[in-house]
């Protein structure tokens, strides 16, 4: 089963974040009558792989405060029904904020590395992997701005500023 990353605005959870929420659904909650278990944890972290931990979490507070039309009251939610409430629980991404917070210009020196976290640039840099001084550029705001990309030293490349209302610095 794949992450979809258009699911989200924000990180995806990973599994064990996933299961974790999902304990305090099936603490409270039995599964249908012959349901596998074992089975069912697998399909459940399928269904909500891509989407926020936050998301998640609300999701499963809404279903337990009975707040969940067309779901049987009785049981977990299926998967399907369950990742349904989920994704009417994240923001959409008109509600994200829109345009510059800041004035930043991405850095105009070599990529070293892209589609990595700020503390993975850190790691390689402390390892000696790529040289001190290197840039990280945080991705879009909408999208991932978590996952950036790793730019060698560059001496005329400043830091983001706030922008004024006006727009300008």
């Amino acid at each position: 089963m794949q992450h979809n990353p258009s699911l989200t605005p924000s990180t995806a959870a990973s599994n064990e974040q996933i299961g974790a929420a999902l304990q305090i659904l099936f603490n409270s909650m039995p599964f249908p009558r012959g349901a596998d278990p074992e089975k069912a944890v697998l399909a459940y972290i399928g269904a909500l792989q891509g989407f926020p931990i936050d998301a998640i979490s609300a999701g499963i507070r809404k279903f337990l405060r009975g707040e969940c039309e067309d779901v049987s009251k009785k049981f977990c939610p299926h998967p399907p029904e369950l990742a349904s409430i989920v994704r009417d629980c994240q923001p959409n991404k008109s509600e994200l904020p829109t345009g510059k917070l800041y004035g930043c210009i991405a850095p105009r020196s070599e990529i070293l590395e892209r589609k990595c976290t700020k503390e993975w640039a850190r790691q390689l840099i402390r390892q000696g992997v790529h040289p001190r001084g290197s840039i990280w550029y945080p991705g879009d705001i909408t999208d991932h701005p978590e996952i950036g990309t790793l730019y060698a030293p560059d001496d005329s490349w400043r830091e983001a500023w706030p922008l004024n209302r006006e727009g300008g610095h």
